[in-house]
Parts: C-alpha cells; structure tokens; sequence
C-alpha cells in the first residue's frame, strides 16, 4: 500500500493510542493505531477478538484490520464522522453533534449496537452466561483465562467501564 505522507494528520487525544489518519495512493483513507504503553498493546488480541465477535451481530459499520503487529494496528477509515472528541489537555467531551437532536440518527442504532455487543457470546457457543458442554469452569488449557461472555445490557452496565 503506497501512503500519501503530505495527507498525514495526527490525532494524540487517545488515551492509550497515538492515532494518525492518512491516505492512500488510490484514495483510501486509513487509520493507523500506534500503543502508548505495552500494556496498551498487550490488549490488541483482546480488542481485535471482540471486533470479530460482533462485526456481523452490530448495526454499524465495525474496523476490519488490515495489518496488526505489536507496534501497529491499520484499518480502512469508516465512514461517517465522529460524534466528537476528547480533548487531550483538558480531558473534555466535545460533541460534534448534538445527540439528542435526533434520536433516531444516534441514541437509537447506539442503544441498538450496544444491545447487540452485550448479548454476544465471545466464545461464539451459545447465550450469554452459557459455557460450551463438558468445559468446566476455570483455566484455558493453553493457559489463557476462558473468554466469558459480555453481560446484559443494564442501567448498571452502561457506566460502569472508566474512560480509557
């Protein structure tokens, strides 16, 4: 893939990776996710399992990886734009958009999409809270803790994960 260097442009508001949009010879835009931390990229398997997980469950589009090392994560750009950012000098929400405006536009498919993660099952065996057939409880054999399932949507679910 032949990147256009002049269109990079860099996006440091993430939290645990730097982020540069850029475009390709042939007019693809791309993102490309460099770790800040180790323990940053340690999470990668983790993250792009759960994009495989849900890719086909959500109402919205979901990255497709195209290159992941230890170092470097790059997708294709998806379309649309974001909601809004987070300023990274002073930890503020800028909304790009109003979300209550229109709801059927951005909190219903949100309410969708997030019921649709929620009741995936990472181990791709059944509903939520099930575990395949004859597997106790405990240890991956290769030495992995088990994937476990995401739980239900709740008015307790939904703001319990911190900022990251």
């Amino acid at each position: 893939m032949a990147l256009v260097p002049e269109s990079a442009r860099t996006d440091d508001s993430g939290w645990d990776f730097r982020v540069t949009h850029i475009r390709a010879a042939d007019g693809t835009h791309w993102i490309l996710r460099q770790p800040r931390w180790p323990e940053s990229a340690d999470q990668l398997a983790v993250e792009g399992a759960v994009l495989s997980a849900i890719r086909d469950r959500v109402p919205v589009p979901v990255p497709g990886w195209r290159m992941h090392t230890p170092d470097l994560v790059a997708y294709p750009r998806l379309p649309g734009e974001a909601a809004g950012s987070e300023d990274p000098v002073t930890l503020v929400y800028g909304w790009s958009m109003d979300p209550l405006a229109h709801p059927d536009h951005y909190l219903e498919p949100l309410a969708r999409c997030l019921a649709a993660v929620h009741s995936t099952p990472l181990n791709g065996t059944g509903p939520p809270g099930t575990r395949p057939r004859g597997r106790a409880p405990g240890p991956h054999p290769g030495g992995a803790p088990p994937v476990r399932p995401l739980g239900a949507v709740g008015p307790a679910g939904l703001g319990e994960q911190g900022h990251r």
